[in-house]
């Protein structure tokens, strides 16, 4: 789903979204991406607001879901944030983002058997966007205090951040002080 206002244009994104909303009011996509423009502008009532909007409309929405999951979090909800990441990882089966956000909420709850297959799945697709997802899911399992998953899996990033030419992300691993070398 192409979302507008990720790339630095909210106004823009805002427009849209509104203008598609107005045009058709049952487009539960357009209310899930508005919400995460307004969630990107930290308008958070406003976005809860259309998440659940969105997620009147289409109850499997799976962006409202995850990004509720993530008010949630904030809140303090944790349980309730991790029925509303599994409803999206349901929804969407390879949501990277969302079984990412499971992991590190069942890693803070201390539930480190059930956050491994969440990193896992998150692992499981390949494609320009793995090396993120697999420097996010070292740094998970180091903090689950798995050092052989964090360092294979910074390992694996490194290898594909090259692959890809992706000198930023290595410049981040580089800087960062906590890599397993």
């Amino acid at each position: 789903m192409l979302v507008l206002g990720r790339s630095g244009e909210p106004d823009e994104g805002e427009m849209h979204y509104r203008r598609a909303i107005d045009l058709d009011s049952d487009f539960a996509d357009a209310y899930a991406n508005y919400g995460l423009i307004e969630l990107g502008q930290k308008r958070y009532q406003e976005a809860r607001t259309s998440f659940k909007r969105a997620l009147a409309i289409n109850p499997y929405q799976p962006d409202a879901l995850a990004s509720l999951g993530y008010l949630l979090e904030r809140e303090r909800q944790p349980r309730l944030a991790e029925h509303y990441y599994r409803l999206a990882v349901k929804c969407r089966q390879n949501f990277r983002r969302a079984h990412l956000r499971l992991a590190s909420l069942l890693i803070n709850m201390r539930r480190y058997r059930e956050a491994f297959p969440e990193l896992e799945a998150v692992l499981a697709i390949k494609d320009a966007k793995t090396p993120r997802f697999l420097y996010e899911a070292a740094t998970q399992y180091l903090r689950a205090g798995n050092r052989d998953r964090a360092r294979e899996s910074l390992q694996r990033a490194r290898a594909l951040a090259t692959a890809y030419h992706q000198t930023k992300l290595l410049d981040e691993m580089d800087a960062d002080r906590w890599t397993l070398r």
